[in-house]
């Protein structure tokens, strides 16, 4: 299925784009940004901050190679996000190069022209500026490149953890820069059978293998723990009798009262109790997959980190 390649770090990012690229017949179009260094522009620039921001001094393209959008357009042609193919590279010897990009499911053509990045001082005046296609290579991506995006499907490449690394492997997923990775990037995805994840150890039925190939915060367990036991729809479910989905209402064709505000309050209050009872049974019903996957997670040993 259409997939993003998901890693954990740049450089296993900047290798398999470049992969990707290499696997494209065609030749390759290399577009150069054009820069303005002013007097203002400081000699310890990060022109590195530049480039990450999505605007790259050097940008290499295929035919077929898989882009996203870095910029924000004002007419609302693209958004920073914005993913597709390219289909077609024109002008490239020139200072006004256009790539034509297909977007993803079945979206519109758009036509990518160089836009200008400005680097403003704090007086309004320029401290940098940089002219160039608002486009990256996204056949890969970091987990926190994709945080807000939704794609079609997720291959989720993780370090290699063989069993005798184990120690290694937590220490690593336990680093703060880490926290939230692994929700951030399979939340991307509204199907769980368009989500792979690799390597993937062979357990043989033994879920104790499974760690440390994923580390979960024990602030963020003890913390969902107490709102499992705090949640009023766990305590409603605690309520229901064993072997009954819902307490039987009272029937309200015998009503004998012989006083009218008597009759009135009863039929109100059999009312009252069919409706708490419906009401009881949905909650219950909305609740089931809630409880379930909190039973599936205190299946697996969650590792200890020195």
């Amino acid at each position: 299925f259409d997939h993003v390649t998901i890693c954990l770090t740049n450089q296993q990012v900047d290798k398999l784009n470049e992969h990707h690229l290499q696997s494209l017949p065609g030749p390759d179009f290399v577009l150069l940004a054009s820069d303005i260094v002013c007097a203002s522009t400081p000699a310890d620039f990060d022109y590195a901050a530049v480039e990450k921001l999505g605007f790259k001094q050097r940008l290499v393209l295929r035919i077929g190679c898989r882009v996203m959008m870095t910029y924000n357009h004002p007419s609302r042609a693209y958004v920073n996000g914005t993913m597709g193919t390219v289909e077609s590279i024109t002008g490239h010897d020139l200072s006004k190069p256009t790539v034509t990009v297909r977007v993803d499911d079945g979206g519109p053509i758009i036509y990518v022209r160089p836009e200008k990045f400005t680097v403003s001082a704090p007086n309004g005046g320029t401290i940098f500026q940089r002219e160039q296609l608002p486009v990256t290579l996204c056949f890969a991506m970091t987990a926190h490149r994709n945080v807000g995006l939704s794609v079609c499907g997720v291959w989720l490449l993780l370090q290699e953890s063989p069993s005798k690394q184990g120690d290694i492997v937590r220490k690593f997923w336990s680093a703060p820069w880490l926290q939230g990775a692994l929700y951030t990037t399979m939340s991307r995805v509204g199907r769980s059978d368009r989500i792979k994840i690799f390597p993937m150890r062979n357990t043989n039925g033994d879920i104790k293998k499974l760690s440390p190939v994923f580390y979960m915060n024990q602030t963020c367990v003890a913390f969902d723990d107490k709102c499992q036991d705090e949640d009023i729809l766990v305590r409603l479910q605690r309520s229901v009798p064993s072997g009954s989905s819902r307490a039987k209402p009272e029937c309200p064709r015998r009503i004998e009262s012989t006083s009218p505000e008597s009759r009135d309050s009863r039929l109100e209050s059999v009312m009252h109790s069919v409706v708490a009872n419906a009401e009881n049974e949905v909650i219950l019903a909305l609740h089931y997959s809630s409880s379930k996957s909190r039973s599936v997670r205190k299946a697996i040993p969650t590792p200890k980190c020195d």
